[in-house]
């Protein structure tokens, strides 16, 4: 079973849920009509150098990780979210091949206080895990933005406090896009979707990485 099989099959599960799909579309909406993502980095453009906590607290550099090889940025949302635990299991299991051809796998979620810990331990024992404190990184990849009032009340019936979870009250998310960086520190690729349900396949990353380490 591919990822979008597994993906689908987390959308079929809240297919029903009425608010939940008003909420959802609210936020793709806002997403559009604000342009929020007409910034985001494109291919041929110097992805951020970065220097940034990972899930046990050391503090690691972009360009310490391009030194072995080309570099996969993939931004999560959050240990709440099913969508990206499924999307995270998929990467822990194709680590092996992107290891095979010397890049490396990181994870960048916007959540502290141990939580990206927690995910790293639950979902992805052998990938970075990256704390992008205050969303700093995504902001500067051009993939952030503010939620709506209603995904906002919807995340907090479930009890998912966002200002707790990443330690501000900016109530911001990162869109869970994926950058394949070379080792020039360029984007050669990328995956954004502003529809957080889809999520780029490992095996088209892993393409991606193979173009860029051919040079």
């Amino acid at each position: 079973m591919n990822l979008e099989e597994r993906l689908a099959g987390e959308r079929a599960k809240r297919a029903d849920h009425l608010p939940l799909r008003a909420a959802i579309r609210d936020m793709l909406d806002m997403i559009a009509t604000t342009g929020a993502l007409d910034h985001a980095l494109m291919p041929g453009d110097p992805f951020p150098d970065f220097l940034l906590p990972d899930a046990e607290g050391r503090l690691v550099a972009r360009d310490a990780l391009l030194a072995s090889g080309p570099l996969v940025v993939a931004f999560f949302r959050g240990g709440w979210c099913p969508y990206c635990a499924v999307t995270l299991d998929a990467l822990q299991q194709a680590l092996p091949a992107f290891r095979a051809i010397g890049a490396t796998v990181a994870a960048a979620t916007p959540e502290t206080g141990g939580l990206a810990l927690d995910l790293k331990r639950q979902r992805a024992p052998e990938i970075l895990m990256l704390a992008d404190v205050d969303s700093g990184l995504a902001a500067s990849c051009g993939v952030l933005f503010r939620i709506p009032d209603s995904y906002r009340l919807l995340l907090s019936g479930y009890g998912v406090d966002l200002a707790q979870r990443q330690g501000n009250g900016a109530w911001v998310l990162p869109v869970p896009a994926t950058f394949v960086v070379g080792q020039d520190g360029r984007v050669v690729w990328r995956h954004l979707d502003p529809d957080f349900t889809r999520r780029a396949e490992p095996a088209e990353i892993l393409a991606a990485v193979g173009c860029a380490a051919r040079g």
